[in-house]
């Protein structure tokens, strides 16, 4: 009887387990059906996703924003300073006089320049407290390892893709002297031209000599063999005004620069000085010295080179067309004699003229340059609206009751080149024809 009631009892015992597997069973094969059918949900929505035809473009911020910064690990161990922007280069230095504040501002200068897509190729402006012994700055391009983050539907957060891209880089050098915003624009706006030319227009010397800009710059025949060859850095140094890629970024200065880079700097000449003028002097300037180059036409003179500039960007600026009109330069040698009580003084210097064909608001710039030694052009004299188109080089002087004063510039000697620039308030800017002046 025992033996009958444990039978019993393992029976129910077993049908019990039976009944909880089965239900267990159940509900562990309901939820595995759930997911099943939530997994082919995906799976379409997904599926529908990437066949369909999009209403609306889909932009992948997160994406987008880590194409466009680059890597910062590799950057320079010496770096006091740093900028960073949402968009474009980083701004970096290794001088307190480039603080943070100051890079900012320097951004912001750059960001005048006028630009497209290419800026986000810029990988760094980097300013250096030192000077350079070949360049007051210099624009290069390397490989640089840049971070794609893929944030997409059934891809991990974690997925991203290394790749290199050619990036820019601008270095401006003697930081410690020049610490305004002022002092560095114009060459900025120089070495963002050479990132400009070189993205959309030509990478290297051949193709510079096959490119359409060359077809509109017309550079003389003789001159192709300079911008062909490289021989060593001194070749270069010598020959630097005949390359086609330091043309090319000066016109981008003249045609697309900042406003800052294109203002107007004053030039005093000699007498000005010695009456106690003060010369807000630079030598890079848009009225003194547009291009390295005064032997060719200035940007705005060459016909076509505005449009084409503008043609890869997106801006309503229009050009403004001026007549250009000739410029008469005359120079006269003229003396000055002075009584001394132990002797005498004559003073030999040159007055320089030339005609205010344009318009009022139009500032003139005397500049020369020596045609058989080609180093730089130099700024002598700006001259405003309100004053006479006269300038004076050599050794002048004055005299009042008491004293004598004079100075000598040591200009009058030897050959020299005088050009007068024309520049307009909507920046464009004329030349006038060369004269060639012999002192000796």
């Amino acid at each position: 009887m025992k033996n009958i009631k444990k039978l019993k009892t393992i029976a129910i015992v077993i049908v019990l387990c039976g009944i909880g597997f089965i239900f267990y069973a159940t509900i562990h094969s309901q939820n595995l059906i759930k997911k099943i059918e939530q997994q082919k949900l995906s799976a379409n929505n997904i599926d529908n996703y990437l066949n369909s035809i999009p209403t609306s473009s889909y932009i992948n911020t997160e994406a987008e924003e880590s194409f466009l910064l680059p890597n910062y690990q590799d950057l320079e161990d010496d770096i006091k300073h740093t900028y960073y922007p949402s968009v474009g280069p980083t701004m970096l230095s290794n001088t307190d006089q480039w603080d943070q504040t100051k890079l900012k501002a320097l951004y912001e200068e750059l960001m005048q320049n006028q630009h497209g897509e290419e800026m986000n190729s810029l990988y760094k402006v980097y300013v250096h407290g030192e000077a350079s012994q070949n360049a007051a700055a210099d624009h290069l391009n390397s490989n640089e390892k840049i971070d794609f983050k893929i944030v997409f539907p059934a891809i991990p957060d974690s997925c991203k893709i290394q790749f290199k891209q050619v990036m820019g880089t601008i270095n401006l050098y003697d930081g410690n002297q020049y610490t305004t915003i002022d002092s560095m624009a114009f060459v900025l706006s120089h070495e963002y031209g050479h990132h400009y030319t070189f993205y959309y227009m030509f990478d290297d010397d051949t193709t510079a000599l096959e490119s359409e800009y060359a077809k509109l710059r017309q550079i003389p025949e003789d001159k192709v063999e300079i911008v062909r060859s490289a021989i060593d850095d001194d070749y270069y140094i010598n020959n630097h005004h005949w390359y086609l890629q330091e043309i090319a970024a000066d016109d981008y200065v003249q045609l697309m620069g900042s406003p800052t880079a294109k203002k107007i700097i004053n030039y005093s000449d000699i007498n000005d000085i010695l009456h106690g003028a003060s010369s807000e002097w630079t030598y890079y300037s848009i009225n003194g010295t547009p291009q390295e180059n005064f032997l060719i036409q200035l940007a705005y003179e060459t016909e076509g080179l505005y449009d084409y500039y503008y043609s890869f960007i997106d801006s309503n600026l229009a050009m403004t067309t001026h007549q250009k009109i000739p410029i008469t330069i005359t120079i006269q040698r003229k003396s000055k004699y002075h009584e001394l009580i132990n002797g005498s003084l004559t003073c030999i210097y040159y007055e320089i003229t030339w005609d205010k064909v344009y318009g009022e608001d139009v500032v003139y710039t005397l500049v020369y340059y020596d045609p058989d030694n080609y180093d730089y052009v130099m700024p002598l004299k700006t001259v405003y609206s309100n004053q006479s188109a006269l300038a004076y080089i050599g050794h002048v002087s004055y005299e009042t009751s008491m004293y004598i004063y004079s100075q000598n510039d040591e200009l009058a000697t030897g050959k020299k080149t005088f050009v007068v620039t024309a520049t307009f308030p909507d920046g464009t800017i004329y030349k006038s024809d060369p004269v060639e002046y012999n002192f000796d």
